[in-house]
């Protein structure tokens, strides 16, 4: 059989388009055959137009170094030869192959056609758990060498050494998974499908052994799933290690022992083998925090009982799971079970996949989707559909896949055994650790424990988080696109193919009654009509009321109550009656329906199950939406705030509807301080001027509560300096558009005079945007990179964009004032735009405020001033991350010096950082003098 020979493809242009001026300024190619790179070529090429700034500082490629060099007309022979009989592969082919074959044509060559392959897809499928495709960040992530990133002759040389990497893990798949990805791939780009074609072709010679480790049911392939042994089985009395001799022999030369790690593990020791105790440990970024805790909760629950360890994100979740389990496996002397635990709907029903494998395919997105979870399925040994990551714009493909539970007899569902979720709950009845995050933790307080087991012991890791994470779990928000979402996955009985008329179809094959059926589809294209008109009068009483805001800016809070209803229409106010009275009849219907669904169970087929339990689902969600939309208008009970959002650029499209509990201390204080015997804080931000108090209201706890803070491992008064720049005039005396003028021009100054890369940390998205705007028309930003949240990419990608380059700046707001890392040179100058204090027009802010005040309290002082001095301390922790870091934070705002209160946010900085103000001229030297 003939081989294939692969031509690996990369250009650089001066832009995207030839048709739009774009000139090819390098072209690089590596041929691959028979699983070898057998050739490489590259060659600069004179574009025959001056070289962009931004293509040079991305590239670094100058005019000189093309000046000398050949136009495209002079190596097209060459390039057309080396390309001819092969197939073209590039990394998004469809850039690459459009901008040679244009190139050709210019050149005569009107006949060049290729066979063409995406690298990005084919990664897409077959390593389906990666954070990005990028290529830089593949290579990064499979340690393939990058010397040049952006330089065709790397990129192309990188891409070859990816696209062998994809063939082998292709290979290593099972047979049946490949058969099916050979079904879906007419799908994918240009002839991207054809690498599984000829996958299946080679192994129609030799087929490899099944992994031992893998199963196939219904011609799926998964990973073979394990449950731990009982608990009874492995319970051993392990001694945990007291001395540091002990401890040092343990940790033998992976580790380095620190004094305050030490300490906080054998408080949480000591606190563990004596009577039922709650204890704060304040641990400074750079301890090693993590394992000051871990060490001595494994060793406890080895012995006596599970402990379930609780985290802020899902991503400190996982490296919690992956990381600093995975370590500390490697040093113990005995065997741990940790299990990780999600809520339900984060895994894959695979029932429900089985059986949409099977459905024609809407569109691309759904089929490269499919093709992803089919690969995914191999090697996953939890089903978190977290892993995968998934898109926004996949959430209807997600809705349809997620685990729901079931409706009918669990037990006839064919992958009960295999089922992720309960494999899950099994393995967190028989673990030592089961680590969790503070949703699901907040989740299960709520909802009396149904999603963790019973336990007694409790560490809350980033336990500064937890008041507001409980606050967001008692967060429900609803809108108008989701009642459209439930109402449209419903379909109607007379349009084919939606599920309504699917369960039609069931209920005349059963010889059953329609007729409940039919009022529940009534039932819905009434609702529909009414949400339709309440969003609606919703959007012009905001307009009215509120019209001048919104004009202003492009999202609006406003408070909702029963005022804000009596001013709606008659009609509009006759609709939200109706339309809540007859949610309630159908939720009831549906009901109804599922229970005359199971007793005629035993003559259900395989896709009759499939329909029933996805109704089960959708009806699970439509009952939740009904519950949100009565309780919203329902006035007649307290304790709940409510208050409509919305943008300027799409307001009904945009409308929520949004309720939460004012306060959350009293929650925690019921559910979890007063039930937890042993409960542990741990973060590097829980006290205040060495005082707890805040924190202890915050989380509901009591004067009971044990505190440590433990110190700091860095020498701030050498690695860090605090400056304010004199000529900022007090932020009371300027308007928003004056303010956000005065701090571009100071971050045009900044990034003028260093080559060192910026953070700049915002209040408000909106100044943010603003300033970016402003920014970005600079030609200084021709020369640097200048990101921003939200307008930049994703978070993740961001940073690593950042963590890369070279004098760049990045404006960032809420998230990025933490579980930030960027270590070293990575980051070295932070900018604090004002002092980060809440807005009190935010309606939970605003409903706080007025709750203090009713009892009693002073807002500003108790609350408003202790959120900024953590927040501002939190600010200095992105910077200074480790005992070589150094780094200057700018803060652009004279409160903190000329203010009765600036001392007490002065009190929760470190007492060693030197705080300084000088002119911003001054400044930018002192950046040059201090940081070099």
């Amino acid at each position: 059989m003939k081989k294939n020979v692969y031509a690996v493809v990369d250009i650089e242009t001066t832009g995207t388009n030839v048709e739009q001026g774009g000139k090819m300024i390098q072209f690089a190619c590596c041929l691959i055959e028979a699983g070898a790179v057998v050739h490489q070529f590259s060659t600069f090429i004179n574009p025959g137009i001056k070289i962009p700034e931004q293509i040079t500082r991305l590239t670094g490629i100058k005019q000189q170094d093309v000046a000398n060099e050949p136009y495209f007309e002079d190596v097209a022979p060459v390039i057309y030869g080396l390309l001819t009989d092969c197939i073209f592969v590039a990394h998004n082919v469809h850039f690459d192959y459009q901008f040679l074959l244009s190139e050709f044509n210019h050149c005569g060559y009107t006949d060049f056609r290729l066979t063409g392959m995406d690298t990005v897809e084919l990664s897409q499928i077959l390593l389906p758990t990666e954070m990005s495709y990028r290529l830089s960040d593949l290579a990064e992530s499979l340690q393939l060498e990058h010397e040049n990133p952006h330089r065709a002759d790397s990129d192309a040389y990188v891409t070859a050494e990816l696209f062998l990497y994809l063939q082998e893990k292709a290979a290593s798949l099972p047979l049946v998974t490949i058969e099916k990805l050979v079904v879906f791939s007419e799908y994918l780009m240009m002839d991207t499908g054809l690498f599984f074609v000829h996958i299946l072709e080679e192994m129609k010679h030799w087929v490899p052994p099944l992994d031992p480790a893998i199963q196939v049911k219904n011609g799926i392939a998964i990973q073979k799933q394990q449950v731990f042994n009982s608990q009874q089985e492995y319970r051993l009395n392990a001694q945990y290690p007291e001395t540091r001799a002990e401890k040092v022999t343990l940790f033998q030369s992976s580790y380095q022992l620190r004094e305050a790690q030490e300490k906080m593990m054998n408080k949480i020791h000591q606190v563990l083998e004596g009577e039922p105790h709650h204890l704060a440990i304040e641990a400074p970024t750079g301890i090693g925090k993590t394992f000051g805790y871990l060490l001595p909760l494994a060793y406890h629950a080895k012995k006596n009982a599970p402990i379930v360890v609780s985290t802020y994100t899902n991503l400190l979740q996982y490296q919690l799971f992956y990381q600093d389990i995975a370590k500390l496996k490697d040093i113990l002397p005995f065997e741990l079970q940790v299990a990780l635990i999600k809520g339900r709907n984060h895994y894959l029903h695979l029932s429900k996949f089985e059986h949409i494998l099977k459905e024609p395919n809407e569109n691309k997105n759904d089929a490269l989707l499919k093709m992803q979870v089919l690969v995914w399925l191999t090697a996953t040994k939890t089903g978190d559909l977290d892993e995968l990551h998934l898109a926004s714009n996949h959430h209807s493909f997600w809705q349809r896949i997620k685990h729901n539970g079931w409706v009918l007899n669990s037990q006839k569902d064919e992958w009960f055994a295999e089922d992720f979720y309960l494999l899950a709950q099994k393995r967190s009845q028989q673990a030592d650790l089961i680590i969790t995050n503070h949703s699901v933790l907040c989740q299960n307080l709520r909802t009396k424990r149904q999603l963790l087991p019973d336990f007694e012991y409790l560490m809350v890791d980033e336990a500064h988080h937890l008041h507001d994470m409980a606050m967001l779990s008692s967060e429900a928000q609803f809108s108008y696109q989701q009642g459209k979402y439930l109402m449209q996955a419903f379909g109607h009985i007379h349009l084919p193919h939606t599920l309504l008329s699917q369960l039609q179809k069931i209920m005349k094959d059963l010889k059953i009654s329609q007729h409940l059926l039919m009022d529940f589809d009534i039932s819905l294209l009434f609702i529909e009509e009414k949400l339709a008109e309440i969003f609606e009068g919703l959007v012009q009483l905001n307009q009215l009321e509120h019209g001048t805001i919104l004009s202003a800016q492009d999202h609006i809070h406003v408070l909702f109550d029963q005022n804000e209803v009596e001013k709606l229409s008659p009609a509009v106010q006759r609709g939200i009656q109706e339309c809540v009275q007859t949610f309630a009849e159908a939720t009831e219907q549906s009901r109804e329906l599922i229970t005359l669904f199971q007793t005629h169970e035993q003559q259900l087929t395989k896709a009759d199950l499939f329909m029933i339990e996805s109704f089960g689902s959708l009806s699970d969600d439509f009952q939740e939406y009904h519950g949100q939309l009565s309780q919203f208008f329902d006035f007649a009970t307290v304790g709940q705030v409510k208050w409509l959002e919305m943008s300027r650029k799409n307001p009904k499209g945009s409308l929520q509807l949004k309720m939460s509990a004012p306060e959350v201390h009293s929650f925690l204080k019921k559910e979890l301080v007063e039930k937890v015997p042993y409960l542990f804080y741990t973060g590097g931000t829980l006290s205040i001027g060495q005082s707890f108090e805040f924190f202890k209201a915050e989380v509901g706890e009591t004067e009971a509560l044990e505190t440590t803070i433990l110190e700091s491992n860095f020498d701030y008064s050498k690695q860090a300096k605090l400056v304010i720049p004199k000529e900022f005039p007090a932020i009371k005396t300027l308007s928003q558009q004056k303010y956000t003028q005065l701090v571009v021009k100071a971050l045009k100054k900044i990034a003028k005079g260093t080559d060192k890369n910026v953070l700049v940390l915002f209040n408000s998205l909106e100044m943010l945007k603003h300033t970016y705007q402003q920014l970005n028309e600079s030609p200084l930003f021709s020369k640097k990179e200048l990101m921003a949240q939200g307008i930049s990419g994703s978070r993740e990608r961001l940073l690593k964009r950042f963590y890369h380059s070279k004098g760049s700046m990045l404006l960032g707001s809420e998230s990025f004032w933490e579980g930030v890392d960027l270590p070293g040179s990575a980051l070295e100058i932070l900018v604090i735009v004002r002092l980060p204090f809440e807005s009190p027009a935010q309606p939970l802010v605003k409903a706080r405020y007025e709750r203090l005040e009713a009892e009693g309290h002073l807002p500003f002082k108790e609350d408003a001033l202790p959120r900024a001095a953590l927040r501002l301390r939190q600010g200095l922790g992105r910077l200074i991350r480790s005992e070589t870091d150094k780094g200057m934070m700018i803060l652009l705002d004279n409160r903190l010096t000329d203010t009765d209160y600036g001392h007490f946010i002065l009190e929760a900085l470190p007492e060693d950082l030197p705080k300084e103000k000088q002119f911003l001229s001054d400044i930018v030297e002192e950046i040059h003098d201090f940081l070099n």
